[in-house]
């Protein structure tokens, strides 16, 4: 007999389906900008030491975040109508059933994601411009070519696929830093190299081999072990904006569709309850622990752990550490008149 699913994990089942949609959109953005720099144009600016010339090359255009945030509104309108669908039946004083849609052409329900989305893109482009403008530097300061830190920035073209990979478009700039020290770690022969948690462990026997024998690594293999870094950082880095953008869209869109639910007059909201729900495993972050069963009144903020409030799991107004890679669920109970 199949096991029925908990409304918690059914939530779980259908945050991962658009987290995958999510990530895959946004490494398709940086795949599609990859794709279609002119190297040598980037590389001229760079030996002009021409800084924003350089970037303005990579020509990093926040409408290839398009369909990245077309996944985003999806969530959010999913988050919506998934919790209409799921409200009890509600009827007016004479006992006629009331029919609800979710309205996401609602003008505050529209503002919300356009500011959202906007938002969220100049972070993304914003902070891949300082990545670059410290990579631009670091080779410099280093005293690599312009075409090694073209290549750095861009990436190299993998012979088995014909397609450019590694780079660090896409990264943060904790992450780009994350690269830089990884390569430094390779040229020094550290064994820092072989504790970093998105290396390539294939490349661990090599390593381990270089530093016994106090033999420098050639350069191609760095390149190559730091560009199967690189690509490791950027699914993280997708993996993480996918899973916190499908949070807040889905609870977002379910916060609307309550408000729109109230402001018709379906319910009160007065009889509205709100329960946060954990997944109840060992990943659960230890401020959200407690959190687990808590029941609040509609409008009023849940309690985490470590004293911060939060309206909802994602909550955006919440700090990053409150809802970066969340899991948690929100249910909404629909108290009967008496």
């Amino acid at each position: 007999m199949l096991k029925r699913l908990s409304a918690a994990e059914r939530a779980a089942i259908i945050l991962e389906e658009y987290a995958a949609a999510i990530r895959d959109a946004f490494l398709a953005a940086i795949f599609g900008i990859r794709s279609t720099v002119s190297l040598r144009l980037f590389i001229m600016r760079i030996e002009a030491n021409d800084v924003s010339g350089a970037i303005e090359a990579l020509n990093i255009q926040p409408a290839a975040f398009n369909p990245m945030l077309d996944e985003i509104a999806k969530a959010y309108n999913a988050g919506g109508n998934g919790t209409i669908n799921n409200l009890p039946p509600l009827r007016d004083p004479q006992g006629f059933r009331i029919n609800l849609l979710f309205d996401a052409r609602n003008p505050l329900a529209e503002a919300w994601l356009r500011d959202h989305s906007a938002t969220l893109v100049r972070e993304i482009v914003d902070d891949q411009v300082n990545s670059i403008r410290v990579a631009l530097a670091a080779g410099q300061a280093r005293g690599a070519s312009a075409l090694q830190t073209a290549l750095d920035v861009v990436g190299r073209v993998n012979r088995a696929t014909g397609q450019r990979s590694g780079g660090i478009i896409g990264l943060t700039s904790t992450q780009a830093e994350w690269v830089r020290k990884y390569r430094d770690e390779l040229l020094l022969l550290s064994a820092g190299a072989l504790l970093r948690n998105l290396r390539d462990r294939r490349f661990d026997n090599t390593v381990r081999k270089a530093i016994a024998a106090g033999e420098p690594l050639p350069v191609e293999k760095i390149d190559k072990m730091v560009m199967a870094y690189q690509n490791r950082a950027l699914r993280y880095r997708g993996e993480a904006i996918a899973k916190t953008e499908s949070l807040i869209a889905l609870n977002t869109g379910a916060e609307e569709a309550i408000r729109q639910t109230v402001a018709r007059g379906a319910v009160d909201s007065n009889m509205i309850d709100c329960a946060w729900h954990t997944r109840e495993d060992e990943s659960v972050r230890g401020s959200h622990q407690p959190m687990n069963g808590q029941v609040r009144p509609y409008g009023q903020s849940f309690v985490s752990g470590a004293g911060v409030l939060l309206r909802y799991p994602g909550d955006p107004q919440a700090p990053v550490s409150e809802i970066a890679g969340c899991r948690c669920s929100r249910r909404f109970i629909i108290r009967k008149r008496t």
